[in-house]
């Protein structure tokens, strides 16, 4: 099923990927909202896939994660 991210808000899915979440796209302060909404539905597996550098509103600790 694929869904936009305005859509999954309450709602939990075994896994979740987030398309095109380079720092072009996601980069002011009032898209953490959706960035939160879209990174927290996943239950088991989240895959977050961009181009060129990864939006500054990703930045984690790199244990937290695999990169590949």
């Amino acid at each position: 099923m694929i869904i936009p991210s305005y859509l999954a808000k309450g709602l939990e899915f075994d896994a979740v990927v987030m398309w095109d979440a380079s720092k072009e796209n996601y980069h002011q302060i009032d898209e953490t909202q959706l960035v939160y909404t879209v990174t927290s539905r996943a239950m088991y597996k989240l895959d977050i896939i961009y181009v060129g550098e990864k939006s500054p509103l990703l930045d984690v600790d790199p244990a937290t994660y695999v990169e590949k």
